[in-house]
């Protein structure tokens, strides 16, 4: 029920973002996917990424994939996932960054601060025909949270899926301290400092 409402809901938005576009200052670009594509494409949803994919992505710096923060400037500087390049939301359309969002050499995966904004921007460039685009069904603060500082990827925040993955297992192989469950664990600290214990004093005083 939460996917069909959810699919509802891009669909309906970003439906009044095509026609506003279509109306308004946008007139001069060229739609090439029609009302009807663009539902089908949505309902088929092969466009989301899932936390469990973008935790895949970046954990193994899977160079297939360009992460794309289309926040603010000032906030991209503030923080980012590694290895994002910056192409602000707003300034989507300037040409300059079609060789980014329009090719044939990887496939683009667009995140924002909500899933709603970054689905917003890929509908657009679906609309005009762009290549490779695919948008994080989630926002950076999840990334930071939930991926970055510490594994506690939870499929539920997306449809209710089927983990592709035993992470307990995984990080249990690995040393890790395991929660319970596949959906919440505790990521090993990476490069932590090795402090060696203080030989105790011989002796008297």
């Amino acid at each position: 029920m939460r996917k069909q409402i959810h699919i509802l809901s891009v669909f309906i938005i970003c439906s009044s973002i095509l026609i506003g576009c279509t109306s308004n200052k946008n007139d001069d670009l060229n739609y090439k996917i029609s009302i009807n594509e663009s539902l089908g494409a949505i309902l088929k949803d092969s466009s989301r990424v899932s936390p469990e994919k973008m935790a895949d992505i970046i954990y193994n710096n899977n160079t297939q994939f360009r992460l794309i923060d289309i926040r603010n400037p000032n906030d991209y500087i503030k923080g980012h996932v590694p290895g994002a390049i910056n192409i602000p939301g707003h300034d989507i359309l300037n040409p300059q960054y079609k060789k980014y969002l329009n090719q044939d050499d990887v496939i683009n995966i667009l995140y924002c601060h909500s899933a709603m904004k970054a689905t917003e921007a890929w509908f657009l460039l679906f609309q005009l025909g762009y290549k490779n685009n695919l948008y994080f069904h989630g926002g950076y603060h999840y990334i930071k949270e939930n991926i970055l500082d510490a594994y506690k990827v939870n499929s539920s925040m997306g449809y209710d899926e089927k983990e592709k993955y035993d992470y307990n297992a995984i990080m249990k192989s690995l040393g890790a301290k395991s929660s319970g469950t596949s959906s919440s664990i505790s990521a090993p600290a990476l490069n932590a400092p090795i402090t060696k214990k203080k030989k105790a004093v011989q002796g008297g005083c």
